[in-house]
Parts: structure tokens; sequence; C-alpha cells
């Protein structure tokens, strides 16, 4: 699943994903109310709409994706589910950085555009029911 209010960095995270792995289902929101919903309605259910991987922009017009974060976890809780949290952002900022790494439920922080190494080992790790702690995704931000 794809959170980004841009239709452009959509189109291209949508691209790269379908470079590196054979996925044909990637779900794409332009705003966190809906994917929430998505959520919500799917989750605590058998459903092969339920994604493995979430990749979520923070900066985003209309809504924020911060406030997703704390959402999708009560989700998360409820049902029971394991989803892999990635932020996929365009924000340059540390602070974000600082405050996805110090969030339990976001798996990585990673700065547009994706990168082929970086999305097949998020993937594979979501795909096949790993949490990755972290480390090397968090490390690819460059200050």
């Amino acid at each position: 699943m794809i959170i980004d209010d841009d239709p452009f960095s959509v189109m291209l995270s949508k691209m790269k994903l379908r470079s590196v792995v054979e996925e044909k289902n990637i779900i794409e929101y332009y705003d966190t109310k809906n994917a929430l919903e998505f959520l919500a309605q799917h989750l605590g259910k058998e459903s092969a709409m339920i994604p493995n991987l979430i990749l979520l922009e923070v900066m985003m017009d209309d809504t924020k994706g911060w406030d997703f974060i704390p959402q999708f976890s009560d989700l998360m809780i409820k049902s029971k589910t394991e989803i892999q949290l990635i932020i996929l952002t365009s924000s340059q900022f540390f602070s974000d950085y600082r405050r996805a790494s110090k969030s339990e439920i976001v798996k990585g922080y990673m700065m547009k555009p994706l990168k082929n190494e970086m999305l097949f080992e998020i993937y594979n790790n979501a795909h096949n029911g790993k949490v990755n702690a972290g480390n090397e995704i968090f490390q690819s931000f460059i200050v």
C-alpha cells in the first residue's frame, strides 16, 4: 500500500515496486483517512486485500502522515495483524527522521526516490512475515 498525496510520486513508487517484486495488487491512497477506513474494514478478517507493507509519506498537504501513525497502531493492536510501516518521504528534516526512529510501529525511514536494494529487502521481510528491526532502513538518512 502506498499513501501519498502526490500522484506522480505514487506512480514512480508503483513502477519501482513492480520492478523489484511481482506484486500486481498495489493499493494506493492519496489521503490517510481513506487508507485508515480501508484498513479498518479489512483487518482482522481473512482478506487478500491486507497489505504486507505500507509506504507512508508524512509530508502531505491536506492530511498529515504523522496523524496516521497512532491510528494505524491502534488498528494493529486490535486486529493482531503485523504490517510493516515504512516512511517514504521527501522530507529532509532530521527531526522527522528522529521522530520516525522513536516510533515502535514505524519500521523504517527512506527518502525519495525509492532505491531497489532497500525496497527489495523491505518487501521480502514484509512478504515473509518478518518485521525488520529497522536498523539498516533507518541508516538510509543522509545528513
